[in-house]
């Protein structure tokens, strides 16, 4: 049995169970799971010659970080793991103190730039820690397990960082797991609805379009929040049934609005794409299908998306967002003015709407930098010719500072909440929504 990585030189995972099930009971010992965060690009984009470099890089820099105690093993792909002992002689050191003094460690060597062929890479890493006290049983699976868990907790905060893996790790991972299995109940009982809040004309408050929102009233009864199941949807892969459902839920309800609309301007509905929906190579075909189904104009339909998304991998973001373009449905971005977005970035990507985050508008009548931010945003809109929304209005003193500024479109509770399909298609009956 091989207990040696052909590439590295370290030692494999046969040899991490072999030493973790001779490491004497009597010792502590921290096991650090680490694993690099920007890895797959240098793959993909320098080839795997590249990738096998950053690989021995990595390695002999977390060799260093973790000496002169710690043990590197290589278990696979771009996944280490070091192990942290103390002897009886050194039973008064906390374990966990010193697995998270070499997890930082870890974090500053790879942080650090690469540089291969003339390229720079920045590639960082994430850790997970699982502790086991000198004297408790040690079950050597486990403790992997719970690094590993660990460190995917630290990349879903945000990468480049370490997490120990506690009861409240535990705890959180058990909610999270029984929230994952009701939202796939919610799923097949079709349990998550679409609710639809207007987009009007700031001058005459007339229905423009809608965005389309995802609401879940469980089996009890009680509405769940959107920010709870939609991470927990995203972190699971089971987003992508929620976005299709969403997409026909939409289309359905804006051709249906249309048709009672008559002889008025068609509105439109916008409907959010999560960042994993925007990777899938199948998505213009996807929305093309729903289109045929539903027998709506596409240019009644907007995706929108973060700026977020668009920063994820932009030439992939590009090719799928001129591809859904192509079949005449509108782009927009959603809370502009928070990410990464840049006028040259934007110029990139086939947008058509630009909707300005709400903390502009929330400060549009407090600060001058507010009010700069909505102004310069318009701006922009106007230079690339695409349209803008303004988001989160909630008082007329808002709307008039808008209107003063130049804007056309608003949503937000001055105008309607969120509302079921049915409450929202009486809208289409009616010249305008009463501010309220």
């Amino acid at each position: 049995m091989a207990l040696e990585d052909p590439l590295t030189g370290l030692p494999n995972r046969n040899a991490l169970l072999d030493r973790l099930a001779s490491f004497p009971p009597a010792d502590s010992l921290a096991l650090l799971f680490i694993d690099l965060d920007h890895f797959k690009v240098v793959n993909d984009t320098a080839g795997h010659a590249a990738g096998d470099t950053i690989l021995k890089i990595a390695a002999a820099r977390i060799c260093t970080a973790v000496q002169p105690t710690g043990e590197v093993f290589r278990l696979s792909g771009d996944e280490f793991v070091a192990l942290c002992g103390t002897g009886q002689a050194e039973s008064n050191l906390n374990p966990e103190v010193l697995a998270e003094q070499a997890a930082q460690r870890v974090l500053d060597v790879l942080s650090a730039v690469f540089v291969i062929e003339d390229l720079r890479w920045f590639i960082g890493g994430s850790v997970g820690i699982a502790a086991s006290q000198a004297g408790s049983a040690r079950d050597s699976d486990q403790l992997i397990r719970d690094a590993d868990v660990a460190m995917y907790e630290a990349k879903r905060q945000g990468r480049g960082r370490f997490r120990s893996f506690d009861q409240d790790l535990r705890e959180a991972i058990r909610n999270r797991h029984e929230l994952e299995n009701e939202i796939r109940v919610a799923i097949d009982r079709n349990e998550i609805e679409a609710a639809f809040q207007p987009v009007v004309h700031l001058d005459g408050h007339e229905v423009a379009g809608f965005e389309a929102l995802a609401r879940w009233r469980d089996r009890s009864g009680r509405n769940r929040s959107a920010a709870e199941f939609i991470e927990v949807a995203e972190q699971t892969g089971l987003i992508s049934q929620i976005d299709h459902e969403m997409l026909r839920k939409s289309c359905r309800f804006i051709a249906e609005f249309n048709e009672y609309r008559l002889d008025r301007e068609p509105a439109w509905v916008s409907v959010n794409l999560s960042t994993q929906e925007l990777a899938a190579q199948d998505l213009s075909t996807r929305i093309a299908s729903v289109l045929r189904e539903t027998g709506i104009d596409p240019s009644w339909l907007t995706i929108e998306l973060t700026e977020g998304a668009l920063t994820v991998d932009p030439d992939v973001a590009v090719r799928r967002l001129t591809e859904v373009h192509d079949l005449g449905v509108s782009l927009a971005v959603d809370d502009f003015g928070t990410g990464y977005s840049s006028l040259a970035h934007l110029l990139r990507f086939p947008v058509d709407v630009l909707k300005v985050d709400r903390i502009f508008v929330d400060g549009l009548t407090e600060t001058t930098s507010s009010r700069s931010v909505a102004a310069a945003a318009l701006q922009v809109a106007q230079t690339l010719g695409i349209t803008s929304v303004a988001e989160g209005v909630e008082t007329q003193v808002q709307a008039d500072a808008l209107l003063a500024l130049g804007y056309d479109l608003a949503q937000g509770y001055l105008f309607a909440r969120a509302m079921p399909a049915t409450e929202a298609l009486r809208l289409a009956l009616g010249p305008s929504v009463h501010p309220q």
